[in-house]
């Protein structure tokens, strides 16, 4: 029988996990299964902490497991290690995708071998569309200054763009960072303009990153989630998915915050985001000692 792969990709969002893919046909067994976990780029604290949670899936239930991607958040470099993956033939893909519109083209490629799901829109579009239409149904004196900025999940250009923001925008009084160097990119700027009092800074990032801003108050809060529980919860939806059952909303996915999910569709959603300020630092799953 032609081997199925089931595809699963995760959107990398503070409170929400996307799984696509459908049961395969074969119907394996969990210690059957072969996962790669292809993360947006290697070597960083916040998807090297989805190894434990991969690792800690597959103690318990068998299978293997191992992490390929590129050295740096390339979309292209990303597609050719989900090329790789399917070559080799693994029996799942997890992935936090640079970009789904290039990653698209591969699941496409590897359609006649593959059953999938729907490719959904980019996380950080997602938070920032959902963060627009928050503000304008609560906060309706406030207003976005500009089209949203793109940082390139760099943070000499969080910092030169939001240098540029300044100058261009001399009352803007608040800034929202999607990627974990935004806010602290964006944080150097304001201090060096003296301005942290004035501009209040929100975003994804970790201590080890942001926690200097957050003690000088450069930076407001920054919100975050553990991924070695979000991708035990991947893993768990995975099993369920190529054994050929269903994830349903109240499902226990074994994993902090996906005690009880919320599935909409092809999204799951879970309640596992952590706000971090200067006071509780120590919640943050990611700090190096």
């Amino acid at each position: 029988m032609k081997r199925k792969l089931l595809t699963v990709i995760m959107a990398a969002a503070m409170f929400t996990v996307l799984f696509t893919g459908c049961g395969s046909t074969k119907d394996p067994k969990a210690d059957d299964m072969t996962i790669v976990n292809i993360p947006k780029l290697l070597g960083t604290a916040w998807f090297d902490q989805m190894l434990p949670g991969l690792e800690k899936w597959v103690g318990e239930h068998g299978g293997t497991y191992y992490q390929s991607g590129p050295s740096t958040a390339d979309a292209a470099l990303q597609l050719q290690s989900v090329e790789d993956a399917i070559t080799e033939g693994v029996s799942a893909i997890h992935v936090v995708p640079n970009s789904t519109e290039t990653l698209e083209v591969a699941f496409k490629k590897a359609k006649d071998a593959v059953i999938l799901g729907s490719v959904q829109a980019q996380t950080h579009v997602e938070w920032a569309d959902a963060a627009v239409a928050y503000q304008e149904a609560n906060y309706p004196d406030m207003h976005l200054v500009a089209d949203y900025v793109e940082s390139g999940e760099d943070h000499d250009t969080a910092y030169n763009k939001t240098k540029e923001l300044i100058k261009t925008y001399p009352d803007l009084k608040g800034i929202i960072g999607c990627s974990v160097i935004d806010p602290a990119g964006a944080a150097l700027a304001v201090e060096e303009a003296g301005m942290e009092d004035t501009i209040s800074i929100v975003g994804t990032s970790i201590v080890d990153v942001a926690g200097n801003y957050l003690d000088t108050g450069a930076i407001d809060m920054i919100s975050l989630w553990d991924t070695e529980q979000t991708s035990y919860a991947m893993c768990e939806a995975t099993r369920i998915l190529a054994q050929g059952g269903e994830v349903k909303t109240g499902d226990n996915l074994g994993a902090e915050g996906y005690e009880s999910v919320t599935v909409d569709g092809h999204v799951i959603y879970g309640t596992a985001w952590i706000d971090i300020t200067k006071d509780n630092k120590d919640a943050d799953p990611y700090i190096t000692q």
